[in-house]
């Protein structure tokens, strides 16, 4: 469920495999809608998934690095910390618990993301640079490979500041190289019909065991 020129030396794969790429459909009837406040001033989403979010140190160090920037914050910070926690709110955050997420990237410019498949999935597919800050091995694994093929930056949990999170959001912001690189893998995402070709690849594996 992910294109071959994201996978691993995806060249090596023969005929035997399928890259469906990702299956993006509306969430809306659940999840909800988003719009932007303003036109004008660029959206940063962030969120650390759904598996790992009780890292509340993170949050706060994202409101220290964004706090009355120019940047609109949307912050997902899950179901393990209470926003109230977080203290005093900057008038350019948004937070909530869960976010619906693919509203928000069709309008943001950076994604600061834990790098899960499904995030990192979406946010190709919206065109969104990245900055990965991985927190399990598998994330790790696609934060590692964002940044080799230039689309976006890794940034270990370890190297985590208030400093480190707005000077790297703000060099992926600016690089055109990135956003370029980007937009090409937008393309390659977008230019398959993931559910039907993982459809077909199935329903020919049938048939030819008949």
């Amino acid at each position: 469920f992910l294109p071959r020129e994201f996978h691993y030396e995806g060249e090596t794969f023969d005929e035997r495999f399928v890259f469906a790429g990702p299956s993006i459909k509306d969430r809306s009837t659940f999840q909800g809608s988003w719009e932007p406040k303003s036109a004008e001033r660029p959206v940063l989403l962030i969120s650390l998934g759904t598996a790992a979010t009780g890292w509340s140190e993170f949050f706060s160090l994202a409101l220290q690095a964004f706090g009355d920037s120019e940047w609109d914050v949307v912050m997902a910070v899950g179901d393990h910390i209470d926003p109230a926690e977080l203290g005093e709110v900057p008038a350019n955050f948004e937070i909530r618990r869960h976010v619906p997420q693919l509203d928000v990237l069709r309008h943001a410019k950076v994604f600061l993301t834990h790098a899960g498949m499904n995030s990192t999935m979406e946010s190709l597919y919206h065109g969104v640079p990245m900055v990965a800050v991985p927190q399990m091995n598998e994330q790790r694994a696609n934060a590692l490979r964002v940044e080799e093929l230039g689309l976006g930056r890794h940034l270990p949990r370890e190297e985590v500041t208030a400093e480190s999170l707005r000077a790297s959001v703000d060099a992926v912001a600016a690089d055109e190289a990135v956003a370029a690189r980007v937009r090409t893998m937008q393309e390659t995402l977008r230019s398959v019909d993931g559910a039907t070709v993982a459809a077909d690849a199935v329903e020919g594996r049938l048939a030819a065991d008949d």
